[in-house]
């Protein structure tokens, strides 16, 4: 009963935020693409059914910096857990022909924001399993500078000696996060579900996001906790190349 209840409020607080991360005006020669894979010689039932294993693929290829589509394919084979030997085309062919009826995988990548230095990805990965197990989406983003050819991590974007300032500001965000969800007083919560740090941040046009998985900030009812710091905060704790101008 507890978790349904941090369950409400969460979704409560996202219904009166009404805010959204995207910008999707994009700079650079973006081409959406679109693909779908199915099992071969699935049975005609289970094709009925909507059963037959397959993959759908929501993608953006840029053909301004092939290096940012190899960065979103290695994105996708980190998250799958996949060798790096193999070509996510490859992998996903290979689990496809393994994959038992039911068996559904979705991927996708969005465009949240550009500039005149960073493209910035969410990339998405949802898998459900023929068991009636639930996985909850796995959300990873790139941060993808144009001049550096390269996805600038947190630790990148960071001045060198500014790390602890910077988690010290980003647990003045987990505050303001708790009492949200109206759980800023209760003090069993957050001794159940400490602030931690996490690697998965994106650098939005006004704040910087960091975005948890399910049960590591808070119990899998409650979603993905995100946390927005604003660029005001930050100043002398980013680079400035990353910071509005």
């Amino acid at each position: 009963m507890r978790y349904i209840r941090y369950l409400l409020i969460s979704i409560t607080s996202l219904l009166l935020c009404g805010c959204s991360y995207f910008k999707t005006t994009s700079q650079s020669d973006v081409a959406p693409f679109y693909w779908q894979l199915q099992q071969p010689n699935c049975k005609v039932e289970t094709q009925q059914n909507n059963n037959c294993p397959n993959i759908t693929y929501n993608g953006l290829n840029f053909n301004k910096f092939k290096k940012l589509n190899t960065l979103i394919d290695n994105k996708f084979l980190q998250i799958l857990n996949a060798e790096k030997t193999t070509t996510l085309e490859e992998y996903l062919k290979n689990n496809l022909a393994r994959a038992n009826n039911g068996y559904h995988l979705n991927l996708s990548v969005q465009l949240m924001s550009e500039n005149d230095v960073l493209i910035v990805l969410m990339l998405t990965l949802e898998e459900i399993p023929s068991t009636d197990q639930y996985n909850a989406p796995k959300v990873r983003f790139i941060n993808f500078d144009k001049h550096k050819q390269k996805d600038i991590t947190l630790k990148d974007a960071i001045i060198t000696d500014k790390t602890e300032s910077f988690w010290s500001t980003a647990q003045i965000a987990y505050k303001q996060w708790l009492e949200i969800q109206q759980l800023l007083n209760n003090e069993t919560y957050q001794k159940d579900w400490p602030f931690i740090k996490t690697n998965n941040a994106a650098l939005l046009p006004k704040q910087l996001m960091l975005k948890y998985s399910g049960n590591t900030l808070a119990p899998y009812a409650m979603g993905e906790p995100t946390l927005f710091i604003p660029y005001e905060q930050l100043h002398e704790i980013l680079k400035p190349e990353y910071l509005p101008h």
